[in-house]
């Protein structure tokens, strides 16, 4: 006798999908050669694997294969499918494939044909060796083929309970699976294996990683951390304990408050995202009916937004199912508050979570339909109910308005938020979540509904709208008081902000009257009938004494201590008014502002703090426009003192840019201010003599203030004008702000000093015509001895005394031919003859004729020459004059030095200088000048060669610089020597020019000029 499963196969034209072990077992079983009429005819093998080792079986035994299981549908007569893949999903997959008329026989229910098959062959081969024995009646056969069938129904029956059994534990992991990846909180379970069995798509989209490359492996820490590594799932599970979680986590970890033997940590995965992020996570245990440890779930959520804004929002939501207890864990060991509801409505599942925001517990909601109760007043649909009688979006949008979305992460799910005033005290915000359970045949069977307390966030949102509020408020008081407009004006349009910033009934100002006394003028800027009459107010009422404390004051009518002073303002419908003083902080009162109201709580703290800082703005503002009165009076001295001086005055910025340029500066230097101010550097109208102070002065510290010096500048029109100089750099700490110069016009000074000069040099020809008889009576001493030792030696016939006495005739005739020539250089003025030369030829010739008498003193020359000075235009008989008489003192100074260890030298040397100048320097190491005599040098007949000298050689040199518009300057040091440094402009030569006269000077006497 056949079981009923086997007489099912009577005849059948099946086919085999998947070539497992199994397969070839199955296989071997059906195509046995024995009993072949009840057989059924395998007629094909699918697998993709090539190397099944079913497939080899049914190449053996001539039975077609195929790689992709579609094809066995083409096949004829085909009118049953074995699945034995083990894989579920396949088998959905399969079921909808198969086409019409072909029977499913999946990987539980060829459990009972195999077994059936098994039995069946037991029987025979029982049956064959009992009939091999001695004695056996057909009696005794048939009652051992009948207790084979006995056996053989009895095992089918329990092969379909167990079949039962095992399509609903699927249909139970199936709807855990459902759950786990419905939630939101990024999810992953692991089995007593640790291997991954469930990775949710929210732990998809936060890792990156999809759950087909992660489920069946142990990689649950390659997405959070470099190298392997237990995660929290993985420490439950293997009983790890604290120590092993502080060497994890450090002081990162707690147990859960919710969940027995479950953890919670926060850590920063760096490898997550951009930056990493910060996450939230809790295991907990999974466990078998029986208490043993068959898992470990693990949620992970992202908090980085709440640690970038330090907002506490927690969300975690476990849903996972083993069987019916294996779910509860799961729903039990999430802290977002979950309940779930089967398709009848009634709910299933309600965690402690939930229990802790409704203060409902689990008794007294699982297996009720009252999940309405704790959020409603009234019995109406909960976003599950919506999602289990899959209403349309109309009816959705009746229900919670504008509120509600469909979810960004789960199909079929919907989000919202609504605020539950029966929650808690005073009602709470709550967002929430639902989404639908669905069966292996995609048909809603639950729901799932997970809430989240957003209130804190609300209150927090509706706080940082009224401090949006307060703020722009502030701004636009802000605004009105750096308004340009009168100081009365802005105030007027700040007192309008307040007013309605605070929604009050009178804002009134009353400011200080100019007299200084404390009396107040009331200037009334909004207030109902019956407000206080425009006019002074005493000085015993509430104004004068806020002023003269200020303090802020507020007052509620309602209340026994308002003033008897107020009860106008009662009168009139105010309840409530404050009184704020107006002063910057710390600083003088200049008023008082009194705001009222008619209501008497219109007023808090926050607000009379508010009214405090505008209250300081105000004054501050007052503050500020009495400041600027007085400095724009301060300004206007300072521009009508800068324009009517009679100095230049040029002022610059840290660029040295022109940024002042008084009129005396555009008289001096030609130039208009528009032409130079923020247009033009100073430098590009200071002379190089300015340019080379500031140089010089460059890197030494102190206030770099530089004191009166004479220069000259150049003005637009090419004028060179004489001027003093003096400036400063204006500094603010270590750091320049600008520059400051004063030029004073010299060109009247000079042209007096000129007057003088030919004044003193009239006088000096006077007195040297009254006291020059010492110096006319030496020469002619010089002269008689002279004559006289000519007249020995003409009378005696001595070549020697002839010879002697005429040289020193000679040496007088001549010191009578230079004294002549510096009285008239001196005494008469002379226009430079400008003409092309080359200075440094001039000093070369000079330099000649000087060698000699160097020689004779031991006194080395030496000449260092500008190779850049070419042909130029200017008065070479000044420039051989000059430098003659200077060359010839330098000689006699050293000649003059007692110091025989000194080896004495004579130093000229020419310099291309800016501003087409030439500089020439004659320096020398002789017996050099006291500050004394240094200030005496150019003054009248003073000498320091006693009677060889006529005082007049530097007076002349002097004068003569001078009139080429050049300057002379003299360094010297007792007993180290003297540095004489001329300045002489020149002009340019045009092309072709020939060559300057060079006037040839006699050869120096032996008592030449000093």
């Amino acid at each position: 006798m056949k079981t009923a499963r086997l007489k099912e196969l009577l005849g059948e034209r099946l086919a085999i999908v998947g070539g497992g072990r199994f397969c070839r077992n199955l296989l071997a079983s059906l195509t046995e050669a024995d009993e072949t009429r009840w057989r059924p005819q395998v007629v094909a093998v699918a697998d993709p694997d090539p190397e099944a080792p079913g497939l080899g079986l049914a190449r053996q035994r001539g039975i077609p294969v195929f790689s992709d299981y579609r094809q066995i549908f083409d096949l004829p007569g085909l009118t049953t499918v074995i699945e034995i893949t083990n894989d579920p999903s396949f088998n959905e997959v399969l079921q909808r494939q198969l086409p019409a008329g072909v029977r499913l026989i999946d990987h539980i229910d060829v459990r009972v044909v195999w077994d059936a098959l098994q039995l069946e062959a037991l029987r025979s081969e029982t049956l064959a060796r009992l009939r091999q024995l001695p004695g056996v009646t057909p009696a005794l056969e048939a009652l051992i083929r009948d207790l084979a069938n006995r056996f053989s129904a009895i095992a089918e029956r329990r092969g379909k309970h167990a079949c039962q059994i095992e399509r609903e534990l699927s249909r139970q992991q199936r709807a855990l699976a459902q759950i786990v990846e419905g939630s939101t909180i990024p999810t992953f379970v692991i089995d007593d294996n640790h291997v991954i069995t469930h990775w949710n798509r929210a732990l998809e989209l936060l890792t990156g990683c999809p759950a087909a490359e992660k489920i069946g492996t142990r990689e649950q820490w390659s997405p959070f951390w470099k190298e392997p590594r237990p995660s929290m799932a993985d420490v439950i599970l293997d009983r790890l304990g604290p120590k092993a979680l502080d060497k994890l986590y450090g002081s990162r970890w707690r147990p859960s408050s919710l969940i027995p033997e479950g953890y919670e940590a926060e850590v920063l995965f760096p490898g997550l995202g951009d930056g990493g992020r910060w996450c939230w996570f809790t295991a907990a245990p999974i466990k078998a009916a029986d208490g043993r440890l068959i898992g470990a779930i693990e949620t992970i959520q992202d908090i980085t937004e709440k640690k970038r804004a330090e907002e506490a929002i927690e969300r975690q939501n476990r849903r996972l199912v083993e069987s019916e207890r294996f779910t509860a864990q799961i729903i039990q060991g999430s802290t977002i508050p979950t309940f779930v509801i089967n398709r009848d409505h009634v709910v299933t599942h309600w965690n402690r979570a939930l229990e802790r925001l409704t203060g409902v517990p689990a008794e007294e909601m699982v297996g009720t339909s009252n999940h309405w109760k704790p959020f409603r007043g009234n019995r109406r649909p909960l976003m599950a109910d919506v999602i289990v009688d899959q209403l349309d979006e109309a009816e959705i949008h009746r229900l919670y308005g504008s509120r509600w979305r469909p979810s960004t992460l789960i199909e079929g799910a919907y989000e919202a938020e609504e605020f539950l005033p029966l929650l808690g005290i005073e009602g709470k915000w709550c967002w929430f979540t639902g989404s639908p359970i669905k069966d292996p045949d995609g048909n809603i069977v639950g729901a799932i509904e997970t809430l989240q307390d957003v209130t804190e966030k609300k209150r927090s949102e509706v706080q940082s709208r009224r401090h949006t509020q307060k703020l722009a408020a502030l701004c636009g008081i802000h605004a009105a008081l750096n308004a340009p407009l009168s100081l009365d004006e802005c105030i007027d349009a700040a007192l309008k902000e307040v007013g309605n910033f605070l929604s009050a009934d009178s804002v009134c100002l009353f400011m200080l009257e100019e007299d200084g006394r404390q009396r107040f003028i009331n200037y009334p800027r909004r207030g109902p009938d019956g407000d206080v009459t425009p006019g002074r107010c005493g000085a015993d009422d509430m104004v004068s004494r806020v002023a003269s404390d200020g303090k802020v004051r507020f007052f509620r009518f309602a209340s026994d201590d308002f003033p008897p002073e107020l009860n106008n303002l009662k009168a009139a419908g105010i309840r409530s008014v404050a009184y704020i003083p107006v002063a910057p902080e710390k600083g003088r009162i200049f008023g008082v502002i009194r705001m009222g109201s008619r209501r008497e709580d219109h007023l808090d703290e926050e607000d009379l703090y508010a009214l405090e800082l505008i209250g300081n703005r105000i004054g501050a503002t007052v503050e500020n426009a009495m400041l600027n009165e007085e400095l724009r009076r301060k300004n206007n001295f300072q521009s009508n003192l800068i324009r009517s001086s009679t100095d230049a005055i040029v002022a610059t910025d840290e660029a040295m840019r022109i940024v002042l340029f008084n009129p005396a500066a555009e008289s001096l230097f030609g130039y208009r201010r528009d032409e130079v101010v923020h247009r033009r550097r100073a430098f590009d109208l200071y002379p190089d003599q300015v340019e080379e102070l500031w140089d010089a002065e460059e890197g030494r510290e102190g206030r770099w203030e530089f004191p009166w010096k004479e220069v000259t500048i150049t003005r637009r029109d090419g004028e060179v004008i004489p001027v003093r100089y003096s400036g400063t750099l204006l500094r603010e700490g270590e750091r320049m702000m600008g520059s400051v110069a004063f030029f004073q016009d010299l060109r009247e000074i000079k042209r007096l000093e000129a007057e003088l000069l030919q004044s003193e040099r009239l006088a000096a020809v006077g007195q040297t015509v009254a006291g020059m008889a010492h110096c006319i009576k030496n020469i002619l001493h010089g002269l008689k001895g002279g004559s006289y030792m000519i007249d020995v030696g003409l009378s005696r016939d001595d070549r020697e005394k002839l010879q002697t006495g005429w040289r020193m005739v000679q040496r007088n005739i001549k010191r009578t031919s230079d004294l002549v020539l510096d009285l008239l250089s001196y005494s008469k003025e002379r226009e430079p003859d400008y003409a092309p030369c080359n200075p440094n030829e001039v000093v070369q010739d000079v330099c000649d004729l000087v060698r000699d008498e160097a020689l004779e003193n031991g006194v080395a020359l030496e000449i260092e020459l500008d190779p850049a000075i070419g042909q130029v235009a200017m008065d070479s008989r000044t420039v051989h004059r000059c430098l003659l008489n200077l060359l010839t003192n330098a000689v006699d100074a050293c000649a003059f030095d007692e110091n025989a260890n000194k080896r004495h030298k004579v130093l000229v040397r020419t310099l291309l200088a800016p501003d087409q100048r030439i500089r020439f320097e004659v320096a020398d190491n002789g017996v050099g000048m006291s500050e004394e005599v240094r200030q005496r040098l150019f003054t009248s007949f003073f000498s320091t060669k006693g009677s060889r000298g006529t005082g007049l050689g530097l007076l002349v040199t002097r004068k003569l610089i001078e009139a080429h518009r050049g300057t002379i300057e003299v360094v010297s040091e007792l007993g180290r020597g003297t540095r004489f440094t001329i300045y002489l402009p020149f002009l340019p030569v045009a092309p072709g020019a020939g060559d300057a006269h060079v006037p040839k000077a006699p050869a120096p006497s032996e008592e030449g000029d000093p």
